[in-house]
């Protein structure tokens, strides 16, 4: 993992090592659904509701392979965060086609 935080008012839930081994098992799915990428085209991102949390992964479509992870509180709404908010600043971050408006 190369760099996490959290905001001042959050108690992680995860260990540092439950943390590392939650980012190993996320790029495992990311990796995972590059297999039929040909057919259903490159992931944008995706959302795992759980009862505490909702997590989110972001490919990065750069040469490193990179993924964004990030963390939600259960009310926020992170599909139009991620949407309207995240992808246009990676956009221009990263300069990517893959990563849509």
């Amino acid at each position: 993992m190369k760099f996490f935080a959290y905001r001042n008012d959050v108690k992680p839930l995860l260990t540092d090592d439950e943390a590392n081994l939650s980012t190993l098992q996320s790029i495992a799915r990311v990796i995972t659904r590059e297999t039929f990428e040909n057919k259903l085209g490159k992931a944008l991102y995706s959302i795992t509701v759980y009862e505490n949390v909702k997590r989110a992964t972001i490919p990065m479509q750069n040469a490193d392979k990179d993924i964004l992870a990030l963390s939600f509180d259960t009310t926020a709404r992170p599909g139009p965060i991620i949407t309207k908010k995240i992808l246009p600043l990676l956009k221009i971050a990263i300069g990517s086609k893959h990563i849509e408006d």
